[in-house]
């Protein structure tokens, strides 16, 4: 699909204009200061964001293994090399790399990634995408070294990340609105009794910044929630919560994913019940449930999506590209098949016209790094996870308010990452949920070092 310089234009413009009205209100306005307050943050995470999100047809380039990269392909290395060169100018201590423990796990298996290329059926490629990977962690490093000359660092790197999370959502949200038939997904065509059926042509995902429709809902999850758990601490806010929440909700409904549609509904219960609203709780479900009488047809047609019982119960045909992913990792179950590339030589074609990837972060990195490499990437997640909510609980009474939010907002970033990447691709490659985990990683080594975190002996 071509789209004109015209359309992305309007869209940025329209988008810059409401983003700078609602950084008015906090708390935008204190996430838009202190993203543009460090001038190394603004620059490489629009860099990353640029990566990622640029349009560049991507549903018309599917994966595939070919007999070269391409000039693009070639241009965007270089570029990243200058990127690298200049992160690892600038990275002059090796504390940087002792202190963020977390991150040591996803460094092993950057490594046993690229050492996949030994065995990868395009290993051009696996070494490629495994530098991509490498470039993430060093930015990331670099953030963590800049701490060492500031004071509550970590306050910049998750309100920053928590803006550029907003403003990705928001720009999404502008496009859909003024071309909602632009932003159409075309989705993955499943293919059964020799008959192809468009499994997702109601879900709509981001122009530019071109956002696939299960990431922008996953994102828009993330923004309702914070919007939420701002208001609940930060009540003298609520004016900017309300569109902060409005713009998180309404996204999400529009893209319509159901995997983040059900962990938002799922992690407000808990929030719910970690702050011990029964109340809410009860009344939440008692109109749900009168809800769900009263127009049991339409909430059905949603959650459906157009689809048969039987594809929906497949989960839109993952099942059937799980159950050959999973033949696939018996296979080779120790090293795999080879990182990015390996899982692209399966063979989809009696289920799928298109094939990208295996919709599960680790199935996907069992078939292509096997056991080994992805027990360290669950261990860095692991880790990083456990530690976050062992604070979260523990220091629920000792902290202020400002530390608590903060806190409360890694959790956020990290329950929504972890629960989407069992349906989809995640912080396995160069994506948004790594950025997300790895400035995570950093923000907790941070407040672990500063506020000097411990357990009371006798806390309940």
């Amino acid at each position: 699909m071509n789209i004109s310089a015209f359309v992305y234009f309007n869209i940025v413009i329209i988008g810059s204009i409401i983003l700078f009205v609602l950084s008015r209100f906090k708390p935008v306005s204190i996430w838009k200061q202190a993203f543009f307050s460090d001038k190394l943050f603004l620059i490489t995470s629009l860099i990353i964001c640029c990566m990622l999100f640029w349009p560049n047809n991507y549903r018309e380039s599917a994966f595939s293994i070919e007999s070269s990269l391409g000039a693009n392909r070639y241009i965007r290395i270089i570029a990243y090399l200058l990127i690298f060169a200049y992160c690892s100018f600038k990275l002059h201590t090796k504390h940087s790399f002792i202190r963020m423990s977390y991150v040591k796990w996803y460094i092993i298996y950057i490594i046993v990634c690229f050492l996949s290329a030994f065995y990868s059926p395009f290993p051009e490629e696996t070494l490629w995408k495994s530098f991509e990977l490498l470039l993430c962690v060093t930015l990331v490093f670099l953030y963590f070294q800049s701490s060492r000359h500031e004071k509550d660092y970590y306050y910049k790197l998750v309100h920053g990340l928590t803006f550029i999370i907003f403003a990705l959502v928001l720009f999404s949200l502008v496009g859909i609105l003024i071309y909602p038939e632009l932003s159409r997904d075309v989705g993955t065509v499943f293919i059964r009794e020799n008959t192809m059926v468009d499994i997702t042509s109601i879900s709509m995902g981001g122009i530019i910044p071109q956002i696939h429709p299960n990431t922008l809902s996953q994102l828009s999850g993330i923004i309702f929630f914070i919007g939420i758990t701002t208001f609940y601490y930060e009540k003298r806010h609520k004016n900017g919560c309300f569109f902060v929440i409005l713009v998180g909700l309404l996204t999400l409904l529009i893209a319509h994913s159901r995997t983040s549609i059900i962990a938002t509904i799922i992690f407000f219960l808990l929030y719910l019940v970690f702050n011990n609203k029964w109340r809410s709780i009860v009344t939440i479900v008692i109109t749900g449930i009168i809800a769900f009488v009263l127009y049991s047809d339409f909430i059905l047609a949603f959650i459906l999506r157009g689809q048969d019982k039987n594809l929906f119960l497949s989960m839109s045909g993952r099942s059937n590209i799980w159950s050959i992913a999973y033949n696939a990792f018996i296979e080779d179950p120790l090293l795999g098949k080879g990182f990015y590339s390996g899982h692209k030589s399966l063979d989809m074609s009696k289920i799928l016209s298109v094939f990208s990837n295996i919709d599960n972060t680790y199935l996907e990195s069992l078939v292509n790094v096997g056991v080994i490499g992805t027990f360290f990437l669950i261990t860095f997640a692991f880790t990083l996870v456990f530690d976050s909510f062992k604070m979260l609980i523990v220091q629920r009474r000792i902290w202020s308010t400002d530390d608590y939010i903060i806190l409360s907002y890694l959790c956020i970033f990290e329950s929504f990452v972890i629960f989407r990447s069992f349906a989809g691709p995640s912080y396995q490659i160069m994506h948004i949920n790594l950025f997300i985990m790895l400035v995570s990683a950093a923000a907790i080594t941070l407040l672990k070092r500063e506020k000097k975190f411990y357990k009371l002996p006798n806390y309940q």
